[in-house]
């Protein structure tokens, strides 16, 4: 009797252990890993051969540490004068005789609640709010919809909420400027007035337009699409700054779609609003000066963090264990560094470790951001999401490449025609993963994807030292 009783238990047990595995329960999953915690320190008994193997790998060297770092300081240096509005407009619409400043906001990721909707980091919280306008280099991108919380503390208290135009309820005044010499410049004379905001249901091969409501000539067919809006405005209970970005670009043309037999005015965007929206700036009314943009990797909480055993039993997999967990503030998705080079990311964190993806292991999505050109002055390109199709045997990493957005030249801005070399970094829209972390160098082929990439790590990256770990933990 007492043996089919245990039996019986194991069965049960058996079957709850299939149960969470399918299904998952948060709050179970966190008492197995308390009964469990002690268990931690058994990996250790793995240091001794980590070390060895470390011994054998080669390594990269205080030379080559100090010039990834000196490329990731250029590479971030590029993204600033990229995202900052350019001197040409600035002049052209006389912004610093205005008292026109900007803030400098990097993505952190899309709302829950919406695609249209941004979250993101301002440099400089104290000079953010309620609808002031939002634009990435000459592109007039949205506005502010929640501004940064003043008690809140630490990096909460620069997060801000942003609302692209795309937004199905998004208005902003705009003309449309002609050119009629198609080789020369666009001339500054407002050939129609009109009203953007939201997207044209149009056909699938025109991609996303913007939607142009009320224009005042709808002859016209072909033009540059600019802000233009009077002084400060009322709309529902809100006032409204977007006249300090008066002159920046919504469009190139001005087309007309054919929706349900219906003739559909719509804008084809300067910018990829899916794909290419990363470092925003927010402009301003000039009180005081605005603080500098902080370093990326600098202003995240890092703590140092060990390799433990193999989380994964799978001899396909890299999946690592880490000795922290969520008890020091490590949550799922928080970047793994040695150096400025990315290792993974926690894919899980319990009290006490962590579970890690690794680059090599299959599945991991991250945003790639690639530096074109030359290493002391590179050309920043957002390439979108990457995602890793595991390792090759001689250490290289596939990556999958979507590609939505061609692959541009850096010496023309043009849709390049050839593969370029280039290196390729950790982008901005990922939580827990700053952008400027390296992952290795890569030929980039033109033409829309999806595309297989080949990605050389950096040399010696097996001799992993100076682990970093995101964590929101207090420091040590």
């Amino acid at each position: 009797m007492g043996a089919r009783r245990i039996r019986t238990i194991e069965g049960i047990c058996l079957l709850g252990l299939v149960v969470l595995a399918l299904r998952p329960v948060p709050a179970v999953e966190r008492a197995l890993d308390t009964l469990l915690v002690t268990s931690r320190w058994l990996p250790e008994l793995s240091i001794p051969l980590e070390r060895v193997q470390a011994a054998a790998a080669s390594s990269a060297g205080s030379a080559t540490r100090e010039r990834e770092e000196r490329a990731r300081v250029a590479l971030e240096t590029a993204l600033q004068d990229v995202s900052a509005p350019p001197l040409e407009l600035r002049q052209r619409m006389d912004m610093d005789r205005r008292g026109i400043d900007w803030v400098h906001a990097e993505v952190l990721t899309r709302s829950q609640r919406s695609l249209d909707t941004l979250l993101v980091r301002v440099a400089d919280p104290d000079l953010i709010e309620l609808n002031q306008p939002v634009v990435s280099g000459d592109v007039f991108v949205g506005k502010v919809t929640r501004a940064p919380n003043p008690a809140a503390i630490g990096d909460a208290a620069h997060i801000a909420e942003v609302t692209l135009v795309t937004s199905r309820t998004f208005r902003v005044g705009a003309q449309v400027q002609e050119r009629d010499d198609p080789f020369g410049a666009w001339e500054d004379v407002p050939r129609s007035m009109l009203v953007v905001g939201g997207v044209v249901d149009a056909p699938l091969e025109k991609g996303i337009l913007l939607g142009a409501h009320t224009p005042q000539n709808r002859s016209l067919v072909r033009g540059r699409v600019v802000v233009s809006e009077s002084s400060e405005t009322v709309r529902g209970s809100s006032i409204e700054s977007l006249h300090l970005a008066n002159g920046f670009r919504l469009g190139a043309q001005v087309a007309e779609v054919d929706a349900r037999q219906q003739r559909l005015a719509g804008i084809q965007p300067a910018l990829d609003y899916a794909t290419g929206v990363y470092q925003l700036t927010i402009l301003v009314q000039r009180s005081t000066p605005p603080r500098a943009p902080e370093d990326p990797i600098a202003a995240l909480p890092w703590r140092p963090g060990r390799l433990l055993l193999r989380g994964d039993t799978s001899a396909t997999r890299e999946g690592r264990k880490l000795g922290r967990g969520f008890d020091t503030g490590v949550e799922a998705g928080a970047a793994l560094a040695d150096g400025v080079r990315l290792v993974g990311r926690v894919s899980r964190a319990g009290i006490g470790w962590s579970d890690l993806a690794l680059l090599g292991d299959a599945g991991l999505t991250l945003p790639g951001l690639a530096a074109l050109g030359s290493e002391d002055d590179p050309t920043p390109f957002a390439m979108g999401d990457l995602v890793s199709l595991g390792r090759e045997s001689n250490g290289n990493l596939r990556m999958r490449w979507d590609a939505v957005q061609p692959l541009l030249d850096p010496a023309t801005g043009e849709p390049a025609t050839v593969a370029i070399n280039a290196s390729v970094w950790s982008g901005s829209g990922s939580t827990g993963l700053p952008r400027g972390l390296l992952l290795g160098t890569s030929t980039l082929p033109p033409g829309v994807g999806p595309h297989e990439l080949i990605l050389v790590p950096p040399p010696g990256v097996h001799e992993l030292r100076d682990l970093n770990v995101v964590s929101g933990g207090a420091a040590e």
